[in-house]
């Protein structure tokens, strides 16, 4: 796993060979140190949070 620090407003690239870059972008970072991210990506890329995928809620498109 790769880990990464980033700021409020910055952004982290994912960059695939032969597919349009996903953005990442740390938006909000709370008291409660819960952080807001907004996710730039094809409409064609599934998003699911990790509690999601466990249970295979893989919602309709």
């Amino acid at each position: 796993m790769l880990v990464l620090s980033r700021k409020k407003d910055e952004t982290i690239i994912m960059r695939i060979p032969g597919h349009e870059d996903i953005k990442l972008t740390v938006v909000r970072i709370d008291n409660m140190n819960k952080v807001r991210i907004g996710v730039e990506a094809d409409k064609d890329v599934v998003i699911l949070r990790s509690e999601l995928e466990a249970n295979k809620e893989v919602p309709a498109t």
